[in-house]
């Protein structure tokens, strides 16, 4: 089945127009990268709160036999995607479904690989059905935030595991339609809080992020505040964050110029109590960077995203030692 959100890393939005970059430890822990496509570009709110559509329970089934009726399917709304920060690469959708007006929901999260764009429908088909999806652990955003979302998130993929595979799928099918088979206190384990070289600022070794936190947060070029992410572009044929929209400059808003980042250039880290995004380019370097300006069609203009990702170096990563 083509796939809306596949597990490649972000570098897939730029790989149309660069040279192909390596995978990541934790895309080989899923196993081989997917043929890469065309990137889809569109804004994040084109994904947050988008109808997902699933395929019937039993009874619904039966009950539509019986009356010798087409059986409707289900539906809900993904309220959240799950990224990994490094790479912008979609994990998780946080889908609520049921109720009345927002009383009575239930919101779980499923891998994003089992999501496809209906371009007709203009929604989300997803490969599972009504009954697998009831079945699942609540999600409570809030909760998992407070304990930890990688920690909660394990437990989650568990439950997904556990769910998928006593409905007849596969074991194997089951584990790679989850979370990476390494567990993400193992994979943090080998990767400590580092140091921001020449900030007051630490990375923050996270495996798991919302995108809809994204926007708003401030950025940073090295030790200076560049500006604030002011909306987010997802290539939805790749299952990716790709880029930022920053703003930049003006007054109380007014006048502010817009840049274009690649999302895999920037480190999430902490500034104090504060949680911002980083990138290892001085403030003369962005300003000297791609201006964004919105096209007559889409969010981003196919020109625009291959400069910007041909005029940022994204081989160094802030906190590695090639950038000490």
């Amino acid at each position: 089945m083509k796939q809306l959100f596949i597990p490649v890393i972000l570098m897939a939005s730029c790989a149309m127009v660069l040279s192909a970059q390596s995978d990541t430890a934790a895309t080989r822990a899923q196993g081989p990268a997917q043929k890469q496509v065309k990137p889809e570009y569109v804004a994040l709110n084109e994904c947050i709160g988008a109808k997902v559509s699933m395929k019937p329970g039993a009874e619904a089934r039966n009950e539509a036999a019986e009356a010798k009726e087409t059986v409707a399917r289900p539906s809900g709304e993904i309220t959240d995607l799950l990224i990994e920060p490094k790479t912008g690469r979609t994990e998780w959708a946080v889908i609520s479904f049921g109720g009345l007006l927002g009383v009575g929901d239930k919101t779980v999260v499923v891998p994003a690989s089992i999501l496809q764009w209906n371009s007709t429908a203009k929604s989300y088909d997803a490969d599972v059905d009504h009954d697998q999806v009831k079945a699942l652990t609540a999600f409570d955003a809030k909760q998992a935030k407070t304990r930890g979302l990688d920690e909660a998130m394990t437990a989650h993929a568990s439950n997904w595991r556990t769910v998928v595979t006593a409905a007849g799928t596969p074991a194997k099918v089951a584990e790679e339609a989850g979370a990476p088979k390494t567990t993400t206190k193992a994979v943090h384990a080998e990767k400590p809080a580092l140091a921001i070289a020449g900030t007051s600022m630490v990375a923050i070794p996270t495996h798991l992020m919302c995108a809809s936190e994204v926007d708003d947060y401030p950025l940073y070029a090295r030790s200076e505040q560049f500006g604030t992410v002011s909306n987010c572009v997802v290539d939805r044929a790749n299952g990716t964050l790709a880029f930022v929209i920053v703003g930049h400059g003006g007054l109380l808003g007014m006048g502010k110029d817009q840049y274009l980042l690649p999302f895999s250039a920037l480190q999430l880290a902490k500034r104090d109590e504060a949680t911002v995004l980083v990138v290892d380019k001085s403030m003369a370097d962005l300003t000297s960077s791609v201006k964004y300006v919105k096209p007559e069609h889409g969010i981003v203009d196919a020109e625009a995203a291959k400069k910007c990702c041909a005029g940022m170096d994204e081989k160094t990563t802030i906190g590695s030692k090639d950038s000490r």
